[in-house]
């Protein structure tokens, strides 16, 4: 594999170009972005029928404004 941006030689597993140190763009590196962000048609307010033919749960909820999982937080730390 060559890099992108200088075309050095870069070995398998590194994530910077050692000549450069741009970062060296994988597959796997694609594929995490890819998954952060959702393409699909919006079925509910939270699935959405992705291009690949699956539906997936989008769920977002924050933890800190629900008191019931702050106590049950502090709950689990006190056990423990």
């Amino acid at each position: 594999m060559y890099c992108d941006n200088c075309g050095h030689p870069i070995p398998v597993g590194i994530r910077f170009c050692e000549n450069c140190g741009a970062p060296v763009v994988t597959a796997d590196t694609d594929h995490q972005k890819q998954d952060k962000k959702i393409e699909g048609h919006k079925v509910t307010e939270n699935i959405f029928l992705c291009p690949d033919g699956k539906y997936r749960w989008i769920y977002e909820y924050q933890m800190l404004k629900n008191p019931t999982i702050l106590i049950a937080i502090m709950k689990a730390m006190l056990v423990s």
